[in-house]
């Protein structure tokens, strides 16, 4: 665990514009990496950061670390964190989701940006929230 922790260390001052999300900083009193609730009503932050497991598995978000093999990009540990950012297929593929019901929706890309596309994946296998409650 300390190997991964000071390779995203690293990893951090090599890349100052990205943020890594890790569960030490989450747990950390004075955690400002994790996105407050007041902010959701912005596009989602995992197209433009990421998420270390303590074991340096990279997942887009905390929240698709239990999604198997389908999120997983890469070990920092065993491949450097640029060729995972650059180069992963899987990276790249979430990157790509857009939402598909929101996009008719007349809030959408106004004040609301289709809710946590990570949080729904995660909860229901979509990218689309069920339970939103506009009118579309």
């Amino acid at each position: 665990m300390k190997k991964a922790v000071l390779e995203i260390m690293c990893q951090r001052k090599r890349f100052p514009d990205i943020t890594l999300l890790t569960y030490f900083d989450v747990l950390d009193e004075k955690c400002t990496y994790h996105h407050p609730i007041d902010k959701f009503n912005n596009p989602c932050p995992a197209r433009k950061n990421g998420f270390i497991t303590y074991g340096g598995d990279f997942f887009p978000c905390d929240f698709l670390r239990y999604s198997c093999e389908r999120f997983f990009c890469g070990n920092i540990l065993d491949t450097s964190f640029a060729t995972i950012w650059n180069k992963s297929q899987n990276l790249k593929k979430f990157q790509s989701l857009k939402h598909i019901k929101c996009q008719k929706c007349k809030f959408y890309m106004k004040s609301c940006y289709g809710g946590c596309i990570s949080g729904t994946i995660a909860s229901s296998n979509d990218v689309d929230d069920a339970l939103c409650f506009a009118q579309n």
